[in-house]
Order: structure tokens, then C-alpha cells, then sequence
């Protein structure tokens, strides 16, 4: 493997699945990373914990598969202010039941603010997304914080993306405790993967999320779709060791031209690890959960995506994972491994001191 940095490494590593499939991961190395952030999330009322008594992962960053890096790569930066902080080569990437089909691959890393970004092309280039809604449960995107939505909308419409909220940015109504005043918009980059940008009141989100000196301020979370919410909670909250942070039911025309989904009412629980973006689990009573991830996914596929979390314990994780048998690959002495959620998410572990 050949590695251009700039300030953060990466490593790969052999790993077997347990079905017997032949993995190479994509270990990240992020120390310098992990040292940065804050603790809470947009919902997160909490008070910081000191992080050696902290038992929740760390999120380091947030990444998924491409097809041509350098468009994709451009679009951040161009359409919304992203730093490129690192690029390499990947060579010889198993990701198949035949070990001796290989990949090989580029990636690049971005940042904004805190949030880390990481973009990965392999080669031969996996299946492109299906025509999808934000229902299908291999849906997930990034939140975007930014100062002005309105003029960040017209930014990243200008730069190709494609709208898949109707009627432009929607605000949340003050009927919804949780979340009445917050306006966001759907959209997606010129290869299908589906982003958010989302603008907070004052009184809610993070105190950074509220500067204005800038358009795009940084990641406040990542949201997957899911089937059923108490399954997913027992998997980020019981295996993983996040914590809940907040909830609230979403529906009503608002969220119909939001999501794209007519009739959209949506179960929305909000997760927090110990720093970095959370995660939220978006699970849609009406319609009603949409088309599963597909059984065969492949690293390289394009709806492919990874959340890296250092965790602290990996192996009372390990042995919590075995216990609700979910999908994993045996990390060997090796410094992370892939687990999948309940709904075929990839979860990358990295080690971290105890």
C-alpha cells in the first residue's frame, strides 16, 4: 500500500468473516482524530464525562464508497468547504467469497470542523445505488450543519447535487417539542449517496453549531434507516456503548416534502458516543419500513458505508456481539474488524488504549 498523509495513517488488515467470506478491512489509525471533538451530540444534554471513565466508542469518522473519488472529492470541497487532509492507494483488497478476486482502490479523507470524511473507490467499482427512497433500509446520510440554509441549498444545487426534498427546506413545527424550529433539506452528491443540511435554532444543537462566520460548519450525526428502533438499541446501546440522547416522532407534510416520502412518519432516536458525529436510528412507522440491504453487499458497492468507532474494551465488545450473534469478522490480533447492525450497517472497531 502506498500512503500520501497528511497528519493521520492507515493500515490494512486480513480478517474472515464468520460465514467464511475472506475480508481485507481498512484499519484507521486516527489518534490525532480522536483527540478532538466534544462529547455531546445535536440532543445531547449531558455532562462531559472525563474519558478515561467514559465507556462509550469514540466516532472517529463517517465514510462510504465511490465510484470516481476525485468527482466526489470535489464536490465536497467545492459544494461545501471540506479540507482534504489525507489521500492514498489501496492495493490487493479481498472483499469477496473467492480470496483470489481482488481489489484494489484509492481514498481520501476530508474535513470540516471536527468531523473527519473518509471516500474510497475500489477497483473494478462495485453496483451503483438503486432508485431508492429514505425509507429502504440501506439509507444513510450525513447531517451538515450550516449557518444560512437558504443560501447553502443554493450552493450545492449549483454544484450538481440533485433535490430530494420537495419545495426546498423544510422547518420542523413547534407542535414537536423535540425538534420544532430545525430546518433541513435532503440531497443528494452526483453519485446518489444521500446528504442533509441541517440549520439549528438558537436553544438547540451544540453551542458551535450556532457560529456564523462561516457556511458549512461541520457533522452533527450520521442516519441510518432501520427496521424495528428496540432491536437497533440493543445493538448501539447494549453491544456498542452508546447512549440515547434524545427522541421524537416526525410526521406531517413537513416531513413528507422533507424525506421525499408521502405520508412519512418517522420514529426518530438520537445516539451519543464519548466525542464525534452521532448517529441516528430513523425508523418509519408509515409507509412502514422499506426494501432490506441487500444480502450480498460488498465493500465496494456504492451504498456501502462505514462508521469508525475506537472503543475502548474490544474484547468484552467482541464477546457482547457473539452474544446477540451478530455479524462480524474475527479480528485475530489485528487492530479492527467489521461488524454489521441488525439492518446490514458497517460498524468499523478500532482498538484504543484502555
Amino acid at each position: 500500500m502506498r500512503v500520501r498523509s497528511f497528519g493521520v495513517s492507515r493500515s490494512l488488515f486480513g480478517l474472515r468473516s464468520s460465514s467464511g467470506v475472506r475480508w481485507v478491512l481498512l484499519a484507521v489509525l486516527l489518534t490525532s482524530a480522536a483527540a478532538r471533538g466534544d462529547a455531546a451530540t445535536a440532543s445531547d444534554p449531558s455532562v462531559a464525562i472525563p474519558a478515561a471513565e467514559d465507556p462509550r466508542p469514540a466516532v472517529i469518522q463517517v465514510g462510504y464508497s465511490v465510484r470516481n473519488v476525485d468527482r466526489i472529492v470535489d464536490f465536497y470541497r467545492t459544494a461545501l468547504d471540506f479540507e482534504q487532509v489525507a489521500e492514498g492507494t489501496l492495493e490487493r483488497l479481498s472483499s469477496t467469497a473467492d480470496p483470489e478476486e481482488t481489489r484494489s482502490g484509492r481514498f481520501a479523507r476530508l474535513r470540516l470542523g471536527e468531523e473527519l470524511v473518509e471516500l474510497v473507490e475500489y477497483t473494478p467499482s462495485g453496483r451503483a445505488i438503486p432508485a431508492s427512497v429514505s425509507s429502504d433500509l440501506w439509507f444513510q446520510h450525513l447531517a451538515i450543519v450550516v449557518s444560512d440554509i437558504d443560501a447553502a441549498t443554493r450552493r450545492v444545487l449549483a454544484h450538481g447535487a440533485t433535490a430530494v426534498s420537495v419545495g426546498g427546506p423544510q422547518t420542523i413545527p413547534a407542535s414537536n417539542v423535540a425538534a420544532g424550529g430545525i430546518r433541513a433539506f435532503y440531497f443528494r452528491d452526483p453519485e446518489d449517496h444521500a446528504l442533509e443540511l441541517i440549520w439549528y435554532p438558537p436553544g438547540k444543537g451544540r453551542p458551535r453549531w450556532q457560529a456564523r462566520d462561516r457556511l458549512f460548519l461541520g457533522i452533527d450525526h450520521t442516519a441510518i434507516g432501520v427496521a424495528d428502533t428496540t432491536r437497533s438499541r440493543a445493538f448501539y446501546e447494549d453491544v456498542l456503548g452508546f447512549r440515547k440522547t434524545g427522541e421524537s416522532s416526525n410526521h406531517g407534510p413537513e416531513q413528507a416534502a422533507l424525506s421525499g416520502v408521502h405520508g412519512a412518519r418517522v420514529e426518530i432516536t438520537g445516539l451519543s458516543g464519548r466525542r464525534g458525529p452521532g448517529i441516528e436510528l430513523l425508523r418509519y412507522r408509515e409507509p412502514g419500513p422499506g426494501r432490506p440491504m441487500p444480502a450480498d453487499t460488498r465493500l465496494e458497492d456504492l451504498w456501502h458505508w462505514e462508521v469508525a468507532l475506537q472503543v475502548p474494551h474490544r474484547t468484552r465488545l467482541l464477546e457482547r456481539a457473539r452474544a446477540q450473534n451478530a455479524a462480524w469478522s474475527d479480528p485475530g490480533a489485528d487492530a479492527a474488524f467489521l461488524l454489521r447492525d441488525p439492518d446490514g450497517h458497517g460498524i468499523r472497531l478500532l482498538s484504543a488504549p484502555p
